[in-house]
């Protein structure tokens, strides 16, 4: 995605606070750094990213998130999103062996 130039940084006084990752309408890799969370910034940024892949096109714009990320998902939902087809995920973790 970066070599694509599908990564949008997110600033915050000339520091990076995060980025967000899309493919086509989807976003599909998206973090804040610690410091800047629950600070009301991600709506901003968000909405700044969803206005830019709209005017490039996009009717819709997507997303995936953990179910168990109530403050990802309740900011989307301040954003406007809906919640089509939930699905839960489960990923296996297995350890590495040197």
């Amino acid at each position: 995605m970066l070599e694509a130039k599908q990564v949008y940084g997110l600033y915050w006084q000339d520091m990076l606070a995060g980025f967000i990752g899309y493919r086509d309408n989807s976003l599909v890799l998206h973090a804040l750094a610690e410091q800047y969370r629950g600070k009301g910034w991600s709506k901003y940024w968000w909405s700044a990213v969803c206005g830019e892949l709209l005017e490039s096109g996009h009717n819709e714009i997507k997303s995936s998130i953990s179910a168990t990320n109530l403050a990802v998902l309740n900011m989307y939902a301040s954003l406007g999103f809906t919640f089509n087809n939930p699905q839960d995920v489960y990923h296996r973790m297995t350890p590495i062996t040197a």
